[in-house]
């Protein structure tokens, strides 16, 4: 098993399993994709713990799914992000790519999006 790569903070980066549709059942493909979202889940909920920008994800929808990026670096004004994979259909946005630097505004507003929906769906 691969040590587990840490931020800055010390919160960990995400490193995907490997999902392989081609094997047989295919349920075992999803149940990847299940412990990829469940080491997702683990890791923002560390970064939130310590009220820290760095580690969480964000999430937008693409087509028929959403585009998954988590927070690699965090500066005054922007956030650098990275797509993440391991979900099925890893969708990345044209424009941001496989890592961008975007508005650090736009990204705290995407995070309390989601912090609000967890919350009002018993999630949290």
């Amino acid at each position: 098993m691969q040590k587990e790569k840490h931020l800055k903070n010390g919160v960990p980066i995400y490193c995907a399993k490997e999902v392989d549709f081609t094997i047989k059942p295919i349920d075992l493909a999803f149940k990847v994709i299940d412990e990829n979202y469940k080491q997702l889940e683990r890791i923002d909920k560390i970064a939130k713990s310590k009220g820290e920008l760095l580690g969480r994800y964000i999430d937008v929808p693409v087509a028929d799914g959403k585009a998954i990026y988590q927070i690699m670096r965090v500066n005054k004004n922007t956030v650098r992000i990275k797509a993440l994979g391991g979900f099925g259909d890893d969708y990345i946005l044209d424009s941001w790519g496989c890592e961008a630097t975007v508005d650090k505004e736009y990204i705290i507003s995407l995070v309390k999006s989601r912090d609000k929906l967890n919350e009002i769906f018993g999630r949290s």
